[in-house]
């Protein structure tokens, strides 16, 4: 194994889960401001996440190659500007979409020319969930859009309101067990 290739490629993918992390962290923001309660505890919940996976990523550095040390760069990613939910979750989804497949590439890379899979398992288990909250985020789009083709029917928005709240409490307890 070459070890500058090895370092490489974990630099990058530790620039793309920093990347993540702020797009995260700006997506979070959005969904409390259009008061998506399910949509802000997921993504907290998902940053704590990546920063365990970043975490791993260091401690494996140093204590498998060398005592080699390693940080993320800082980023600037961020969620587009929304103007509505509807608007924030097709753009958030978008988002997922490249993050799965930048994440998928990054984890299949270790697995293939750099047998360091060890360092795979992580990002292969972080695109697993990146594929349950697109089809999360699928439903949801398809009660907004039945939101804004009925008008605010009493009945499609409980329902968009019982999806956030059920999404909310299935974080709230991951996060209770995750600590």
């Amino acid at each position: 194994m070459d070890k500058q290739a090895i370092t490489q490629h974990i630099q990058s993918t530790l620039n793309l889960l920093e990347d993540l992390l702020q797009w995260e962290r700006s997506a979070f923001v959005r969904a409390m401001r259009y008061g998506l309660q399910g949509e802000k505890r997921q993504n907290r919940h998902e940053l704590i996440c990546d920063m365990g996976i970043i975490n791993y990523f260091q401690c494996y550095c140093m204590d498998r190659i060398d005592g080699m040390e390693i940080h993320p760069t800082k980023s600037m990613a961020m969620l587009e500007e929304t103007t509505s939910p509807l608007d924030y979750l097709q753009k958030y989804r978008k988002g997922l979409e490249s993050i799965q497949y930048k994440l998928h590439e990054a984890a299949n890379k270790f697995v293939a020319p750099l047998c360091m899979r060890g360092l795979s398992k992580p990002l292969y288990e972080r695109v697993e969930c990146l594929d349950e909250a697109i089809i999360e985020v699928n439903r949801q789009i398809n009660e907004w859009k039945m939101v804004e083709q009925y008008g605010t029917n009493a009945h499609h928005l409980l329902r968009s309101n019982n999806t956030q709240e059920t999404k909310h409490d299935k974080f709230e307890k991951k996060e209770k067990y995750d600590y």
